[in-house]
Formats: structure tokens, C-alpha cells, sequence
């Protein structure tokens, strides 16, 4: 396990934050931004093309965290059958809706497409986390 700035204390699977009293997990960009910036000040008295290199790794490393949470958060969505705000349609029927029964059908259809664009979202983001990792 390692420490820095006695802020935060991680192992390769997870990321935690110490001397805190609520029980709550930071938000992974501002962990993310403070681990690069701790990298880059512990690099500083290496030559150029080596902070460099380090900096391009983190980049990349941290890119892939990013899409993964993203896919890890989707996939959570699609098993409980949630929709996240930024993945509704907005599409409404351009005709006049009675009896309630293509009401249902409409909303069942933009439920529908909107899973779609998340399975879509989640297909391309694995894609990506891969050509992070080659």
C-alpha cells in the first residue's frame, strides 16, 4: 500500500480516503488529478524524456479508470433497469395519445431505444479501455 500527502491510500484495486469521519468516497477525477500531480512533483528531479514517458502512462492509465467507472456505472443501470438523466430520449409523439394503451407502448419504446444507446455507450468505452491497455 502506498501514502501520499496523507490524503489518500491505495492499493491497485481501489482507492480510499484516510483520516476522513463521513463515509463517503471522493469523486475519482479529483483523486485522479492529485495522484497525477503527486507523480509529476515526485518526478521532479528526473531528466525530460522520463517524466515524460511516466506522465503519458499515468494519462492513459487514468483514461482507462475513467471509462471503465463509466462502464461499471452503466452496467449497474442496465441490471436495475435505470435510465441516467443524460440517456433519456426526449422524443415525444408528434400524434394525439388516448385510452392510455399507446401511452404505454410510446413510453416502452423510448425506455427501449434509450437501453439501446447505453448498451451502445458500454459496447464502445470497452473498445476503448482496450486500446488504452495495448
Amino acid at each position: 500500500m502506498i501514502k501520499l500527502a496523507k490524503k489518500y491510500s491505495f492499493t491497485s484495486s481501489t482507492i480510499l480516503r484516510v483520516n476522513t469521519t463521513i463515509n463517503t468516497k471522493p469523486c475519482l477525477k479529483t483523486v485522479l488529478n492529485d495522484l497525477l500531480y503527486h507523480l509529476m512533483s515526485s518526478l521532479d528531479h528526473t531528466d525530460d524524456e522520463v517524466r515524460r514517458h511516466a506522465f503519458a502512462l499515468a494519462k492513459r492509465r487514468f483514461a482507462k479508470t475513467k471509462y471503465s467507472s463509466h462502464v461499471h456505472f452503466l452496467g449497474k443501470c442496465l441490471r436495475r433497469k435505470l435510465v441516467p438523466s443524460g440517456f433519456r430520449t426526449n422524443c415525444r409523439p408528434g400524434f394525439t395519445v388516448s385510452n392510455g394503451r399507446p401511452t404505454q407502448q410510446v413510453r416502452a419504446i423510448i425506455s427501449s431505444c434509450s437501453r439501446c444507446l447505453m448498451r451502445m455507450t458500454i459496447a464502445s468505452m470497452k473498445q476503448i479501455c482496450e486500446n488504452l491497455t495495448s
